[in-house]
């Protein structure tokens, strides 16, 4: 790969965040938030959904008051229902369209919501492991049910027939994920299973693999955030405290982004492949570290990169369709540093890749 220029808009940046994995940078910042109204919902808050026009959030602890809450879709506060359910999720397919569904404490069925702060019974799940507390959710195309307890996946047809389980291979061994609450939450987007625990998202793949994990910066950390792990308006979300600020995390691999790996030796005959990037032109950057790095300016403004340090733009290549592979000598100065493409069409990114 032939370097081309530095990438003028990019500058040195600071240390380097804790590293990530697999197929997300190692840590992103909030991309929105809105206050939670104080008061709006009692006791524990759960998680949010969006509709395509409102966020609904909801709460547990008992049934009585208000339990279900109604934002516009900047944020501001509707109104408070009391629908008489325990909540434990709202959930919407794929955190987008109308209508809303919740799960209540300890029940199998699944409510629909007819008019705001109404639900009627939608359908009834049979079998499978759902916890009292699990929250039930759509998988990523809203062809299942899904919930989730301490590292075990139960599926159900949109019958409440009971397809099987999904084991998450070692759930439990890092930060703290097994505890109580944050071992019963769930939710899908990108074709993933995603959890939450102490700032730090992760991606699971069908089987059950661990393919990505990744810090939210400035996430929540309390009894209520580990409630409130939510997909919503093509976010991931958490609450700070109850009824506090929700902060909504756009993540490009979990919207589309595409994927890049790296193989061959260095210093030697080194190839990038790439994945799911779709028809256009893709820059290739290099950077010293993994970080999290703002493009400052230009037409990719305000973009984040999962690189950092003496950026360099190289070659700005064609992406073949979405799917290809490119391979050069690299020599030692660039063995050790780290990689990530970014289309100039949209400004979507892939993962970072490396070291070299």
């Amino acid at each position: 790969m032939k370097k081309v220029s530095l990438l003028a808009a990019l500058v040195a940046f600071g240390s380097a965040s804790a590293l990530g994995q697999g197929i997300f940078q190692p840590s992103y910042n909030q991309t929105t938030s809105f206050n939670g109204a104080p008061g709006a919902l009692e006791q524990t808050s759960m998680n949010l959904t969006y509709d395509g026009r409102n966020y609904w959030s909801a709460s547990g602890g008992g049934s009585n008051g208000n339990r279900l809450a109604q934002w516009d879709g900047s944020g501001n506060h509707i109104a408070s229902y009391q629908p008489g359910i325990d909540m434990r999720s709202v959930f919407t397919v794929g955190g987008s369209a109308a209508p809303v569904y919740c799960r209540g404490y300890s029940s199998p069925t699944i409510m629909r919501q007819t008019s705001p702060g109404v639900f009627t019974s939608h359908v009834t799940l049979s079998g499978g492991t759902l916890d009292g507390q699990s929250q039930v959710e759509f998988n990523s195309d809203g062809s299942e049910f899904v919930a989730h307890v301490n590292g075990q996946i139960s599926r159900w047809n949109l019958s409440g027939a009971f397809l099987g389980n999904v084991s998450l291979s070692g759930y439990g061994t890092m930060f703290s994920e097994g505890n109580y609450p944050q071992y019963r939450g769930i939710v899908c987007a990108g074709g993933y299973y995603l959890t939450y625990s102490n700032g730090n998202l992760s991606a699971w793949d069908a089987s059950g693999t661990r393919v990505g994990n990744t810090v939210l910066t400035g996430a929540g950390t309390s009894f209520d955030s580990h409630f409130s792990l939510s997909w919503a308006n093509g976010m991931i979300w958490i609450i700070d405290i109850a009824n506090g600020t929700w902060r909504g995390y756009r993540i490009p691999e979990l919207l589309g982004g595409f994927l890049i790996s790296l193989s061959g030796p260095c210093p030697g005959q080194k190839t990038l492949s790439w994945s799911g990037a779709g028809a256009g032109q893709m820059g290739i950057v290099i950077g010293n570290s993994l970080g999290a790095f703002n493009i400052p300016s230009g037409p990719c403004q305000g973009t984040q990169l999962g690189i950092q340090g003496n950026l360099m733009l190289y070659n700005i290549i064609g992406t073949q369709g979405g799917q290809g592979q490119v391979s050069a000598n690299v020599g030692n100065a660039a063995c050790g540093k780290y990689i990530q493409c970014i289309k100039t069409d949209d400004c979507s990114t892939s993962n970072a890749a490396g070291p070299i």
